[in-house]
């Protein structure tokens, strides 16, 4: 099975503002250290991150590649030295699910360097092949130093959720041809419809037009050739491929191929469909 590495990253700062929004402002001293454009000698470091998002996501990918988190710095002008800070993990609060220890590495110390503004540090996956698909992980850091300047008390924390996802897992636009018993739904129908993960070779969707649980799932095996497979929550049973037509997956054109069928009481439905990533 392939390892869980990158897809995407969406960094989340749970309650807290953008270090952008700190850039050229200056600090209160003293104890509170919150910004508000007072003191021009003081150096800021903070996490900085997108606003109102809060998931790290990684998904199933050929190369193994590390997340990065970013910490920044606010200052009326250039560090003219490296900034170094030290970094350590929060414990899990109550009702979270924490992401086990031994599933990731990240560097306790990060430093900025003289002149620049920002700098990351990298979250690596490993040992993932046996994390839930269907949980959000608690994942925390604080930044608890600085060789330079203070921490800002209320940009000091980052805590996001770790959501683990699989290769194909995304939004993708869809054309289907519907052969169904009752003539009067053939035809052929098209729209956007949202591919969710199972695990990590398995995914899910509603079939063709249809909505509820009329769902679909198919595992995408290593020569990128479809097995269809019982899906979670559907009110349908496993469907099955046409005899004769092609089910795959296009890894150029991130498309997949499906000719499948299924079967009710009243008769068979035989879906012709393409599902290409946005």
């Amino acid at each position: 099975m392939k390892k869980i590495t990158k897809l995407a990253l969406s960094t989340a700062l749970l309650g807290v503002m953008l270090t952008s929004c700190l850039k050229d402002k200056e600090v209160l001293p003293g104890s509170n250290n919150i910004v508000n454009g007072v003191d021009a000698s003081n150096v800021v470091v903070s996490f900085t991150g997108a606003a109102g998002v809060d998931e790290i996501t990684y998904g199933v990918a050929p190369q193994v590649d590390a997340q990065k988190v970013f910490i920044g710095i606010s200052s009326n002008v250039p560090v003219p030295q490296d900034v170094t800070l030290q970094v350590k993990l929060l414990a899990t609060p109550d009702g979270e699910t924490p992401l086990p220890t031994d599933y990731y590495t990240f560097p306790e110390t990060v430093t900025i360097k003289a002149g620049e503004r920002e700098s990351g540090f990298s979250i690596e996956m490993v040992n993932t092949d046996q994390l839930d698909f269907s949980a959000k992980y608690y994942l925390g850091f604080e930044i608890t130093s600085t060789s330079s300047g203070i921490v800002a008390s209320n940009l000091r924390f980052l805590n996001a959720k770790v959501v683990v996802k699989n290769e194909w897992a995304g939004s993708y636009a869809w054309s289907a041809y519907l052969d169904h018993p009752n003539n009067t739904l053939d035809g052929t129908y098209a729209g956007t419809k949202t591919l969710s993960t199972v695990d990590a070779t398995t995914t899910i969707m509603n079939a063709g037009p249809f909505g509820g649980t009329t769902l679909v799932a198919w595992q995408t095996n290593l020569d990128n050739t479809l097995t269809y497979v019982t899906a979670p929550g559907a009110g349908i049973p496993v469907c099955d491929p046409i005899s004769g037509l092609p089910n795959y997956y296009d890894p150029v054109a991130k498309k997949f191929v499906m000719n499948y069928s299924y079967t009710l009481s009243n008769g068979t439905r035989f879906l012709n469909e393409t599902c290409t990533l946005k």
